[in-house]
């Protein structure tokens, strides 16, 4: 083992390095031999600055270095020049691909946007239909009670009547109370009085009829504020989307109700003060809630807002013509509408009328989605039927 205390570390770690770099030749090198055993560590001192190094002997000038040999000159280049390459190249491949990744993604996530959205839509229309259906078979129900109401009726006056003309007396005031009872009017939903119509000539006795006239020059489109797609026309016209709705004339309303209007949703009412169909009177109902402070008595002006489509509604919106009497159509009022053709997706020369005036106004007009009702078949009074404008 070699004896640290005796050996000149700097020395010999000189000698080693210029070895290495072909100074000293390899023979040269070697350990300085230990000095006496008896001699401390501190006696080695550290040479001085200027004293040369006597064992290191310089190599000479013309002797090659066989330890290093040098590599081909255009080798290395060349290797140097092959690794960039391809470092460059693998290095685009990894950009592409990460490229081709994301579009992918981005591609995957435009499709699985699109699948979502279609399965909105058929969702929301399919829970439309089946509400409509719903609502036709309330319907339904709803006109067989009144019918059969009214063929009880009729069957306890006839067999009132002749007890009466016979001179019948006081047996006969009972039987003729309750018929009495029976005709007589539920109480109206309307906050006003009822009053004669002169724009109806339909059961009720009146001078002439609501003309029903496709004039643009005097009204504005109810719908230029709002964004709504076009459905069947039925009593009225069908719409689906979002917006306000507004009045197509100086007009003054006649009934605003939000629950128990026998429709699924809101009623809202007003009367033409003028234009061509100046009398007649104009219905927006379903899913729309009126404006703020819209009362019955209240005169709004043409384009002035009066109700707000309620989005993604399950039946949507319908307006048209309306009979002035109630939550009643016109289309009703004059026999032109029965469940089965609502049923049938018929629509009434009424909802025909109104969806021709919305298109004169330049809003959307309505679909057509059933067929016309075969001439001759029960439902219209005679005299009601008015031929579809053309759109």
């Amino acid at each position: 083992m070699r004896d640290l205390g005796r050996a000149e570390l700097w020395q010999e770690s000189l000698e080693r390095s210029l070895a290495r770099r072909g100074k000293l030749p390899r023979e040269a090198t070697g350990t300085i031999p230990p000095g006496p055993a008896s001699e401390p560590v501190e006696a080695t001192q550290p040479r001085p600055a200027g004293e040369p190094v006597e064992a290191v002997q310089p190599r000479p000038a013309g002797e090659p270095v066989e330890a290093v040999q040098p590599r081909p000159a255009g080798e290395p280049v060349e290797a140097r020049r092959g690794r960039r390459q391809s470092f460059r190249t693998s290095g685009r491949d990894r950009a592409a691909s990460r490229r081709s990744f994301r579009t992918s993604g981005r591609d995957s996530a435009d499709r699985r946007q699109s699948v979502l959205i279609a399965g909105t839509i058929d969702r929301d229309r399919e829970a439309r239909r089946h509400f409509r259906r719903k609502t036709n078979a309330a319907r339904r129900w709803k006109t067989l009670l009144i019918v059969a109401g009214g063929l009880g009726t009729l069957a306890l006056l006839a067999a009132t009547l002749p007890s009466l003309f016979a001179g019948g007396g006081a047996s006969a005031s009972a039987p003729a109370t309750q018929v009495n009872a029976l005709r007589a009017p539920a109480t109206p939903l309307r906050s006003d009085a009822p009053h004669p119509n002169p724009g109806f000539g339909l059961a009720t006795g009146m001078a002439r009829k609501c003309p029903l006239v496709v004039q643009p020059s005097e009204y504005v489109n109810p719908l230029a504020r709002a964004h709504v797609m076009p459905e069947r026309i039925d009593q009225g016209v069908d719409y689906a989307g979002s917006g306000s709705v507004a009045a197509i004339g100086l007009a003054k309303v006649t009934y605003v109700a939000t629950d128990g209007t026998g429709w699924p949703g809101t009623f809202i009412e007003y009367r033409l003060l003028d234009g061509a169909d100046s009398g007649c009177y104009v219905y927006y109902a379903e899913g729309v809630t009126p404006a703020r402070g819209l009362h019955v008595g209240q005169r709004v002006r043409a384009g002035q807002a009066i109700a707000t489509i309620i989005p993604f509604y399950e039946t949507g919106i319908e307006i048209g013509w309306a009979a002035g009497s109630s939550t009643t159509t016109y289309a009703a009022k004059a026999k032109q509408w029965t469940p089965t053709d609502d049923a049938d997706n018929i629509p009434t020369p009424a909802g025909a009328s109104f969806s021709a005036l919305i298109a004169a106004l330049g809003g959307p007009p309505g679909k057509t989605e059933g067929g016309p009702r075969p001439p001759g078949s029960g439902g219209r009074r005679s005299g009601t039927r008015r031929a579809r404008p053309s759109r």
